[in-house]
Parts: C-alpha cells; sequence; structure tokens
C-alpha cells in the first residue's frame, strides 16, 4: 500500500495527503480514492477533493458506489460534480448483484435527495437488476416510498402486483395496509418468490428494522439469507451490534447456528464483529446476552444432560474463526461485509486495541458463563 493510501483513505489526513501529492504521488493507486469515501469526516471529503484536482480517475474505481454505502451527500455531489458516471457499470460482487449506481442507492435505502442528485446527473431511471427488477419496484420492496414516487415521476407509472404492494407495506412499516392485502391474500408470504423474501435480510442489513419486525410477525421465513454475504437477518442483526433486534428475532425463532456465506453461524458473526466494531456504537455485548441466554433456553428445553465438553469444543472452534474473521471476503466487498481479518493489528488500530479488548472480553462475560465457559476465554481465543 501507498504512503498517500495512509494519509488520504485511511487517516484522512488532508494536510499530509497535499505534501504527497505536491511531492509527486499518483492519485490513481486504485485505493485512496476509494476509502477516502468511508468517512464522513470534513477531512476526508478534503482528502477526495485533493486527490480529484490532482487527476485522480473515478472511472473503474469503484468510489461513486463507496459513497453511495454512507449518508454522506457530500461525499456523492463531489464525485459526480468530478464528472462520475452515474451508469457506471458495476464490476464486481456483490455490486453485480444490483448493477447500477441508482439501484446500488436504492439497496443502500439511501434518500430522494441522492437518487435525485444522481437522476439529475444522467443516471437511467427504467435501469433493472440482473434479475429484472426495476428502480421503481425495488425501492418500493425496501420501504422507499418517497424514492418510489421520485422515479414513478421521471418513468412513468408501472403496475404494481398485489403481492409487491405486500412486500412494500411490510417494508415500510404499516401493519394495517400488509394485514389488509393479507386478509385477501392468505398464501402470502409463503407464495413470493427466492429474491422476494430477501427482503427481510436486506431491510435487516440496512437498518430498517421496523419492516423487518413486521415481516417477521407476518410470517417470513426467518432463516433466508441475503445480504452482501448471504446473511440470515439474525446475522446481519448481529453484525451490527443491534442488540434489540437480535433479541427479537430469537424470541420469534431464529438460532444462532444460523450460517453465512462465508461459512460461519452467528457465533462466529458475533466474535468477528465485537473485536472489529464495523458499525459505530453497536452494543454487541447485548447481543451477546441475548444470544446466551437463547442457547441457554435452547439447551434446557431439548436435554438436562450434561454437554459441557461437546459446547466447549464447538465454542473454541468458533471463536478461533471469529479470531481469523470470516473466510472469503471480496476486496472492496463495501460495507455490510466484513473487509478485513482481526487477527493482527495494524497501525491504525493500536489507538483502540485496548478498548476493544475490553469490548471482547465484555461479550466472553456474556456469552460463555451460561455455556459453562470462562469469560476470559474470548479474550484468549480473539487477543
Amino acid at each position: 500500500m501507498s504512503a498517500l493510501y495512509g494519509a488520504a483513505g485511511k487517516n484522512h489526513d488532508s494536510e499530509l495527503t497535499k505534501l504527497l501529492l505536491d511531492a509527486g504521488a499518483d492519485p490513481n493507486d486504485g485505493e485512496s480514492l476509494y476509502h477516502a469515501m468511508e468517512s464522513l469526516a470534513s477531512e476526508s471529503l478534503a482528502c477526495a477533493r485533493l486527490l480529484l484536482e490532482h487527476g485522480a480517475r473515478i472511472a473503474a474505481s469503484n468510489a461513486l458506489y463507496r459513497a453511495l454505502d454512507f449518508d454522506n451527500f457530500a461525499a456523492l455531489e463531489l464525485l459526480l460534480r468530478h464528472g462520475a458516471d452515474p451508469n457506471e457499470p458495476a464490476r464486481n460482487p456483490p455490486l453485480t448483484d444490483w448493477g447500477s449506481p441508482l439501484l446500488w442507492a436504492i439497496r443502500r435505502r439511501r434518500s430522494r435527495r441522492h437518487v435525485e442528485a444522481l437522476l439529475a446527473a444522467g443516471a437511467d431511471p427504467s435501469a433493472m437488476t440482473p434479475s429484472g427488477t426495476s428502480a421503481f419496484r425495488l425501492a418500493l420492496q425496501l420501504g422507499l416510498g418517497e424514492v418510489a414516487e421520485l422515479l414513478r415521476e421521471r418513468h412513468g407509472a408501472e403496475p404494481v402486483s398485489e403481492a409487491e404492494q405486500f412486500i412494500a407495506a411490510c417494508a415500510r412499516g404499516d401493519e394495517a395496509e400488509a394485514r389488509r392485502i393479507r386478509a385477501t391474500r392468505p398464501d402470502l408470504p409463503g407464495s413470493l418468490s427466492e429474491a422476494q423474501l430477501r427482503s427481510l435480510p436486506e431491510m435487516t442489513a440496512e437498518g430498517g428494522d421496523e419492516g423487518a419486525r413486521l415481516m417477521v410477525r407476518l410470517g417470513w421465513p426467518i432463516a433466508v439469507r441475503g445480504g452482501d454475504w448471504s446473511a440470515s437477518a439474525l446475522n446481519l442483526a448481529v453484525f451490527r451490534g443491534n442488540a434489540e433486534l437480535t433479541r427479537f428475532l430469537l424470541e420469534h425463532g431464529a438460532s444462532w447456528r444460523e450460517e453465512h456465506g462465508h461459512g460461519d453461524n452467528a457465533s462466529g458473526t458475533l466474535s468477528w464483529a465485537s473485536r472489529n466494531e464495523p458499525v459505530a456504537g453497536g452494543d454487541w455485548a447485548g447481543c451477546a446476552r441475548g444470544a446466551a441466554g437463547a442457547r441457554h433456553a435452547g439447551s434446557k428445553a431439548r436435554s438436562r444432560e450434561p454437554r459441557m465438553d461437546s459446547l466447549r469444543r464447538e465454542q473454541t472452534a468458533l471463536l478461533r474463526r471469529g479470531q481469523r474473521g470470516p473466510a472469503g471476503r471480496t476486496r472492496h466487498a463495501v460495507s455490510g461485509s466484513p473487509h478485513e481479518g482481526c487477527g493482527t493489528a495494524r497501525a491504525r488500530d493500536l489507538p483502540s486495541l485496548a478498548r476493544r479488548g475490553r469490548l471482547v472480553q465484555q461479550v466472553g462475560q456474556q456469552v460463555l458463563p451460561p455455556l459453562g465457559l470462562a469469560g476470559g476465554a474470548v479474550a484468549a481465543g480473539l487477543g
């Protein structure tokens, strides 16, 4: 990695970024502009502006898609002002599952303002996902009523089936409307397609808690997988440190054994996320309390025979996988999916390692006692 990447992409130091660029650093190092999109701080935006002013190319950098991962309108506006292509083709998964910046913005549940900016810059309002879902229908499916109305204004009306109306009502948290539709269509949600059922994990991944809860209450298959890393709603709630939604899902039948696309389950997700803190303000200790309670209750219900040896072995294996981080991650996989393993401390991690160590130990104290393990085992397994 270049020094410029460290200055602009990781430390977001505009003074050092300018110094390096003025000394001849290459702004097209394949990293700096992309990672300059990852912070909402004004210093990060200043770094991005310097890179662009020194010739950084937006095309093929994934910077536009990365800017849409965050609720940072200023970054989107900056890229569009410097010629970003609002119809830039997606180059790698999971972006290719959606296909264009407009569809990615909707998938990330960005605001009407974001979508308006893309459309004003020339984004195609008729864009469709590879599976054939239009931008308008995708907005409805993810509970973005204002965005759907904007797309209707720009592209014209589209017929919406009763099933799609049901999904839209669930996604926006309109329980009365959802129940009204289901009264005439008792086959819902069971008759929805696999792609439509993925609305539950997609909503969970993007913080659409109200819609996700309503979907579960109305009988959505709780273990259906989706999101950037083919994960269940429980895995995604745990990843975000969303303790309240984690407890709700467990109370409604979710299992901590639900696997995700990296080959681990919710326990491994908890191990990784509690160390890496991928979402600011996440409550992974709260997630651990919910998971521990569910495991303990489930164990009692199944049998009163002692099973501590097998549980110890299983939990130790999960902790070791959590130390390495989920396997098979794709670089620039964008937010909502783990980017890096947590086994090796990097220079930028050092100031927070002590705090993270305390969090990991706290998580261990919550998860392991019901399983007959010492709380310190988490710190030993992940440290």
